[in-house]
């Protein structure tokens, strides 16, 4: 996947909705699983771009499985700043 077409993919996941429930999930992930190792940054911190590049291998770290990892990346998207 080249630079762009990952940068369109998470621009997209940024326009998702989620359901209420799904939110309610992805945060109760961010906030004890994220929390574990780390001060909370909340998703509005930071842009888009830069939660693309970190969130990979905190999801790894966190040990989220797939399904946890990506619905956090979802929901913290669609949190981030632009750009």
């Amino acid at each position: 996947m080249t630079d762009r077409s990952a940068a369109t993919n998470d621009k997209a996941e940024a326009n998702t909705i989620l359901t209420p429930e799904q939110t309610a999930h992805a945060h109760a992930v961010f906030t004890s699983k994220c929390a574990d190792c780390h001060e909370l940054k909340q998703p509005g911190r930071y842009t888009v771009k830069k939660w693309s590049k970190v969130l990979p291998d905190m999801s790894r770290k966190a040990k989220l499985s797939n399904d946890d990892a990506q619905l956090l990346k979802t929901w913290v998207m669609a949190n981030a700043k632009a750009g």
